[in-house]
């Protein structure tokens, strides 16, 4: 089966929300203290599940672009009270990241 079809596991689940919701409340609590990305590309998953999880959490996807050259990829998702979110990540370099564009 191809590796974008796997259903991410509840583990993995449960570290995705305790990640972002401790980045989500870094931003509302003291952001001039917020880290610039969250890395999540330890957790050995692929952007499309994290994106499907998101719909799952709440969150609506707003946009989806990607640079081309460096096969950059940046997804976009809104929800109402807490401000914009991006996944991004790299397809030639590697990595995968929540970031809040419009804060650095």
């Amino acid at each position: 089966m191809a590796r974008y079809m796997e259903e991410l596991s509840e583990e993995k689940k449960v570290e995705i929300k305790r990640r972002l919701d401790e980045y989500l409340r870094q931003y509302h609590e003291d952001p001039d203290n917020l880290e610039e990305e969250l890395k999540l590309d330890d957790l050995d998953v692929v952007p499309y599940r994290v994106w499907k999880y998101l719909e799952e959490l709440g969150w609506e996807q707003s946009g989806c672009d990607r640079n081309g050259w460096e096969m950059d990829f940046y997804i976009s998702f809104k929800k109402e009270g807490e401000p914009k979110l991006q996944l991004r990540g790299s397809g030639m370099y590697g990595g995968l990241y929540f970031y809040f564009p419009g804060v650095w």
